[in-house]
């Protein structure tokens, strides 16, 4: 994923606002050319009602940022132990 460095300080303060604690994205597309964007998130302890508006939000503002749909994948999400051991062989981290 090639970021401009005007929306690399945007995604830094998206990940602040959205109490995200970690942001990788998948080597899978490096381009930027697939019609969507995965990216795996890490968010702070937060209580469900918190979670869940952290994440819309921060899904939101990704597909704001980036001109295209966005897929957030959480730590807790990947419970396939051969999709997991893909996702982290190819992650790169952003925040």
């Amino acid at each position: 994923m090639n970021l401009r460095l005007g929306k690399q300080e945007t995604l830094a303060t998206l990940c602040r606002e959205n109490h995200v604690l970690r942001l990788d994205v998948p080597e899978s597309d490096p381009k930027g050319a697939a019609e969507q964007w995965v990216f795996v998130v890490e968010f702070e302890d937060l209580v469900p009602p918190a979670f869940a508006r952290a994440y819309f939000a921060l899904s939101h503002a990704l597909e704001a940022l980036l001109d295209r749909p966005v897929y957030l994948l959480t730590e807790a999400a990947v419970r396939n132990p051969y999709l997991r051991a893909q996702v982290e062989k190819q992650r790169r981290r952003l925040s």
